[in-house]
């Protein structure tokens, strides 16, 4: 196995400074495989970034990228553990800090490494990114004391969001200590954003094979409950001890410790019955009574008012406290009726408060009263004068006024509303703080009529609402900046695919507008478009331009051509179990595309999947050719088109290893 490996900062060979060193072990995906004389590729990912981080002292330690001269590693493993026992030999890695991180199959071996004992005992932590199966639950409770940070893409099909939610359910449902980096709007490659993560080399550098696993993450009791703790290290070890504030536990020689009084503990344990203890625990566990939870502040869901009625025709005011706890109380303080029992509350005119519980939380009291304001209360402000708006530019708009600069009742803040219709129709888009008398409202329309009022409010009520203003913005004379990098994507016998950078304006960028063969063809709001309906082989110009929201267009983009003919093979894809290959045309198809050659990397999950590729072949020159395929496990060969009762050129069927047919 050809591999890559980073020494710590600070490393001194052959110096007795009794030093040892963490390391990430990193598994690389199944697109960064490489041969044994390119030993660089599998750096492609995170390579850079992890050396920086060990150049600059965040992490001192070894950084080890094995490389597989297939795409997967699994078949490395006892290669990689025999290199993990030389380094720990020879070159003072610490052996009970070696974490494991891996993205995408990589992600998926870092799984799959766990599930042996062997393994799993060299581990003090995974970091599995965008890879998760059904399949690794069943192995989870025999290292359910390594604490895992997993990452996944909101938009990622490999694996689907709801695939990693179960995986990580299930690991907690053991007691299992697992954190979820998640980003939402991205898809499958969520290594940069996860690297970059402030939880990251937090969570890296705190892991140590002897820091115990409170089951459950439960560690706090309420003054009326009974301590009832479970902690635990990898099992599999030679001994163990463990110890309560700082004294050891006669008996306590498991795993596994059933604690049932407060205190700080901690473990050690012996690999092998003539190895060293390690040490004793770096992060105990300390088991402690429950403060209680203090309830949060009630605040506003976004931008709403609290002075009821609204003139945006509001009668409630949408009011939150975070969604992080397990229960929820929202009482009304007139008659202390129960009215929410949700993180939030659309509540009328009157006074609320809310009392939270947290996962083995022991509850707390209520909150302070949030008042929601009637408008026509006593003490209120006056309302504001002279109402004046000017428009800057074809996106903004100036909103002045007056107030009484000796009020008897001083305003907390002025809300300003905006419409486009006189007279109703109006948003709330503001709310200043007390004695700001203008606002300046951005991101408009060009050449477009608002309107707008204003009303001052504070602790009592609202004042009355203004005289109503409008004023046109400017007309939009700027065009957007021309699409730039059109290229082709992907072309077939039919179709073309294009794809360019957006284009930027002041206004906004409204469309876009596609020109074949110098003649506007389409509209799209797009920055890539498949033109279809092409005869074959024919060859076409394309230019795409931008248009603002006000009709402005851009300049012409750079202009490309392309022909109408086949590139790569098309593919389906399919799921199913199978022992033979199915026929196709029954089978729901689960996604397309088109890939230069053979690949199974678009698959959506590592077993029972199926592909169909359909292309062609330019034969320049008569003669006899010979057809072959490998495969594992079963495949079959035509030429013409698929038909599952036609006889394949190849028939290379069946349930297999890779064999040759």
């Amino acid at each position: 196995m050809a591999f890559r490996i980073k020494f710590p900062k600070t490393y001194q060979h052959n110096v007795a400074d009794g030093k040892t060193y963490p390391a990430i072990f990193f598994f690389h995906g199944l697109g960064e495989p490489g041969p044994i004389y390119d030993n660089e590729f599998h750096l492609q990912h995170g390579g850079q970034f992890h050396a920086q981080k060990v150049d600059d002292g965040t992490f001192d330690g070894f950084m080890v990228y094995p490389q597989s001269q297939a795409g997967y590693l699994q078949s490395y493993f006892p290669v990689m553990k025999d290199l993990m026992d030389s380094l720990i030999k020879y070159v003072k890695v610490d052996n009970d800090r070696i974490n494991i991180g891996g993205l995408s199959s990589g992600g998926q071996a870092v799984w799959d490494f766990a599930q042996q004992q062997q393994y799993a005992k060299m581990a003090c932590s995974l970091e599995p990114i965008s890879a998760a199966q059904y399949e690794d639950v069943n192995y989870f409770a025999s290292h359910i004391t390594l604490p895992i940070l997993v990452s996944n893409g909101g938009q990622d099909v490999a694996p689907y969001g709801s695939v990693v939610t179960d995986i990580i359910n299930s690991y907690k449902s053991l007691g299992g200590n697992i954190t979820q980096c998640y980003f939402p709007e991205q898809g499958h490659g969520t290594w940069n954003a996860f690297w970059n993560d402030p939880r990251y080399w937090p969570f890296v550098n705190a892991q140590h094979k002897a820091n115990p696993l409170v089951y459950f993450q439960h560690d706090k009791f309420c003054p009326n409950e009974v301590v009832d703790a479970k902690l635990g290290l990898q099992a599999g070890f030679y001994a163990y001890e463990w110890q309560k504030d700082n004294v050891t536990i006669p008996g306590a020689t498991t795993n596994i410790l059933m604690v049932n009084a407060y205190g700080t503990y901690k473990g050690r344990f012996k690999r092998t019955a003539t190895s060293a203890w390690s040490v004793w625990s770096p992060t105990p566990a300390v088991i402690s009574q429950n403060q209680g939870t203090v309830s949060p502040n009630i605040t506003i869901n976004g931008l709403a008012s609290n002075v009821l009625p609204a003139p945006d025709g509001k009668t409630t005011t949408p009011l939150m406290v975070p969604a992080n706890y397990a229960a929820y109380e929202w009482r009304r303080v007139s008659d202390n009726a129960l009215v929410s029992s949700a993180s939030t509350y659309n509540a009328p005119v009157g006074q609320y408060k809310i009392k939270v519980t947290e996962q083995f939380g022991c509850g707390s009291d209520f909150s302070g009263i949030y008042t929601v304001i009637a408008a026509n209360g006593s003490g209120v402000p006056d309302a504001a004068s002279n109402v004046s708006a000017i428009a800057l530019s074809n996106n903004s708009i100036q909103v002045d006024w007056n107030d009484n600069p000796n009020p008897l009742f001083n305003e907390t803040g002025f809300e300003v509303y905006r419409s486009t219709t006189a007279g109703t129709g109006y948003k709330l888009i503001a709310i200043t703080g007390a004695d700001i008398l203008n606002f300046l409202d951005n991101g408009l329309s060009a050449n477009t009529r608002y309107y707008y009022i204003v009303r001052p409010v504070n602790n009592n009520g609202a004042a009355a609402i203004s005289s109503e203003v409008s004023v046109v913005t400017l007309f939009d004379t700027n065009p957007p900046t021309p699409p730039s990098n059109l290229l082709v994507v992907t072309t077939s016998r039919s179709s073309i695919t294009l794809s360019w950078t957006a284009s930027t304006d002041d206004v906004g960028v409204a469309k876009y507008e596609i020109y074949v063969d110098g003649v506007k063809r389409y509209v799209t709001s797009a920055t890539t478009f498949t033109v279809y309906n092409l005869a074959a082989l024919s060859t076409h110009s394309f230019v795409v331009r931008a248009v603002d929201a006000t009709g402005n267009v851009s300049p012409p983009s750079n202009q490309i051509s392309a022909s109408a003919a086949l590139s790569g093979l098309s593919y389906k894809y399919y799921e199913g179990s199978w022992d033979v290959l199915p026929n196709f045309a029954n089978q729901t198809v689960l996604a397309t595309g088109i890939t230069q050659n053979v690949d199974i990397t678009r698959r959506l999950r590592n077993d029972d999947f199926g592909f169909l590729w359909e292309g062609y072949i330019k034969i320049p020159a008569t003669g006899t050719y010979t057809f072959e395929t490998l495969s594992d496990d079963g495949s079959k060969l035509y030429i013409g088109d698929y038909s599952h009762t036609a006889t394949a050129l190849v028939n290379n069927d069946g349930l297999h290893g890779s064999v040759y047919a």
